[in-house]
């Protein structure tokens, strides 16, 4: 999924959301596939340690060749750009007509608006991301060999409606964790940057100090949110890779706990807690310091 936006004193206009987003998504989608690809494996049960550390170990072991943790690189770098690029101009936009940068706000409001602007902007991205997500999961869990073979099965299976199989469980999963992330992420870029004025910092709009600050909060945010929806990300990818009849989701959710139990909704937790963690890192950061380079341009 997106992971991201960072709040700002200023509001962020729509063209620098939209580069900014777009190199960020570019990056992160880019530097942290292999993390994922072992997340979707070890969900699949093709690594076999719960937490996914042991597993993930055992998977590059049997794959021979670190290349192969690239499969459905492709699919992910497609999307990446317009729909991060959708998702900051979407999520700055509703923000900025929320007017939820107000400090005389209370908290809870704040809270509630910038919750808005996330789900808002979440579907937005999910509507561009899922067809490409599909394809990147078939790749990545080795159900088929190369981006064209997926995308010739996927269509063969019914077109472009096969391409938006697990829609409503990547809403159902994206939406819960945009709901944690955001809020906190804004609350712990808030508090950050108010310990760095009662410490009597300068520089604090700097580039680079925004970008440390956007990664330390994308960071925690990230890993937070990540741990909490594991179970709903084992239910989504178990429904979009499953091969047999076609189930209902809450079918997909019966049957992993009817052959795992509790258990099986927390298969890669560790991977994936960590590559949202670095993702929300990187991401965030790459987006804050985008953000205060393109505005200082903008100025000039």
């Amino acid at each position: 999924p997106a992971l991201g936006a960072a709040p700002t004193s200023e509001p962020v206009p729509a063209h620098v959301a939209l580069l900014a987003g777009g190199l960020a998504g570019m990056v992160i989608d880019f530097a942290l596939f292999p993390i994922d690809t072992i997340k979707t494996r070890t969900i699949q049960g093709l690594a076999t340690d719960l937490t996914g550390a042991q597993g993930g170990m055992t998977l590059l072991g049997r794959m021979g060749e670190l290349s192969r943790l690239w499969n459905g690189v492709s699919a992910a770098m497609l999307p990446a750009i317009p729909s991060a690029s959708a998702f900051f101009v979407t999520y700055e936009g509703v923000k900025r007509r929320l007017g939820s940068d107000d400090p005389s706000e209370s908290s809870a409001k704040t809270f509630a608006k910038h919750s808005l602007a996330a789900a808002t902007a979440e579907v937005v991205c999910v509507t561009i991301r899922v067809p490409n997500e599909f394809l990147k999961l078939k790749l990545q869990s080795s159900q088929e060999k190369s981006f064209a073979m997926a995308l010739q099965s996927a269509w063969r299976q019914g077109g472009v409606l096969a391409l938006y199989r697990g829609f409503g469980a990547t809403i159902c999963l994206d939406l819960p964790f945009a709901l944690l992330q955001f809020p906190l992420y804004e609350h712990i870029k808030s508090r950050i940057a108010l310990q760095r004025r009662a410490d009597g910092e300068g520089g604090s709009d700097s580039s680079s100090v925004a970008a440390a600050d956007g990664a330390l909060a994308g960071a925690l945010a990230g890993a937070t949110a990540a741990f909490f929806t594991t179970p709903l990300d084992v239910m989504r990818t178990r429904h979009v890779l499953w091969q047999g009849k076609r189930m209902a989701l809450s079918e997909t959710v019966a049957r992993v706990y009817r052959l795992e139990g509790v258990r099986g909704f927390w298969r890669g937790v560790l991977p994936r807690t960590v590559y949202m963690a670095m993702g929300g890192a990187l991401y965030l950061g790459t987006y804050s310091f985008c953000c205060g380079v393109f505005a200082r341009v903008n100025s000039v």
